[in-house]
C-alpha cells in the first residue's frame, strides 16, 4: 500500500474508532433506563479495546506521516540535484563551445560575431589570446565556420556586430617597445 493510501486508511479508521469511542463513552455516562441486559463492565471492556485500537492507529498514522514527510523531502532533494546536474551540464557545454570558438579563432578561422561575443563575455582574456594567435596565423587561409549555438540558443541582437567592431570593444595593454628612429642618408652614413 502506498503512503498516501495508507494515510487515508488510517485517518478513516481513526474516524470510525473515534465515533465508537464517543458512542460507548456516552452510553456509560447515560445508560438506558429500562434495559435489564445493560452490562456496564462489558461496555467498559469494549471501550478499552476501542481506545487501544485508536491509540495504535494514531501511532501508525504518526509513523506514516513521518515517512511521507521523509519521502517528500527525498523527492525535493532529488529534484534539486537533478536541476543542479542539468545546470552544470549546460555550463560545461557552454564552456566547451567557448573553447572551440577560441580554437577556431586562434587558427585563423572566421566565426560568426555572435560566437565571438559569447567568447568575449565568457572570458575576455581568452578572447584576446585567440585574436593574438589569429594574428600570428594570418597567413593561413581561414576556414568559415557556422555558429556552435543552435538558432534557439542564439540571443538575437538588433545591432549585429562585425568582427572589427567586436575587436574594438576589447582593450589590450600594449607593451611593445618603442622603435628607434634611424635616418640614413644616401651616402650610407647614419646620423
Amino acid at each position: 500500500m502506498r503512503l498516501g493510501e495508507a494515510r487515508k486508511a488510517a485517518v478513516s479508521q481513526m474516524d470510525t474508532l473515534w465515533k465508537q469511542k464517543n458512542k460507548l463513552t456516552n452510553l456509560l455516562k447515560d445508560p438506558p433506563k429500562n434495559d435489564k441486559n445493560f452490562d456496564r463492565v462489558e461496555i467498559s471492556k469494549k471501550l478499552d479495546e476501542v481506545e487501544k485500537a485508536y491509540d495504535l492507529t494514531a501511532k501508525e498514522l504518526s509513523e506514516i506521516t513521518t515517512l511521507k514527510m521523509y519521502a517528500d523531502a527525498a523527492e525535493t532533494e532529488k529534484n534539486h540535484w537533478e536541476a543542479m546536474t542539468k545546470h552544470m551540464q549546460e555550463q560545461m557545454e557552454y564552456m566547451m563551445k567557448c573553447m572551440e570558438v577560441y580554437r577556431r579563432i586562434a587558427e585563423g578561422g572566421k566565426v560568426p560575431s555572435t560566437d565571438e561575443m559569447r567568447l568575449m563575455q565568457y572570458d575576455p582574456s581568452l578572447y584576446v589570446m585567440a585574436k593574438s594567435k589569429a594574428m600570428q596565423n594570418h597567413d593561413k587561409s581561414g576556414e568559415q565556420y557556422k555558429s556552435l549555438w543552435a538558432d534557439g540558443e542564439q540571443k538575437e541582437q538588433t545591432n549585429s556586430l562585425s568582427s572589427e567592431e567586436l575587436s574594438e570593444r576589447v582593450s589590450v595593454s600594449s607593451t611593445l617597445p618603442d622603435v628607434p628612429h634611424i635616418s640614413m642618408d644616401i651616402s650610407g652614413e647614419s646620423e
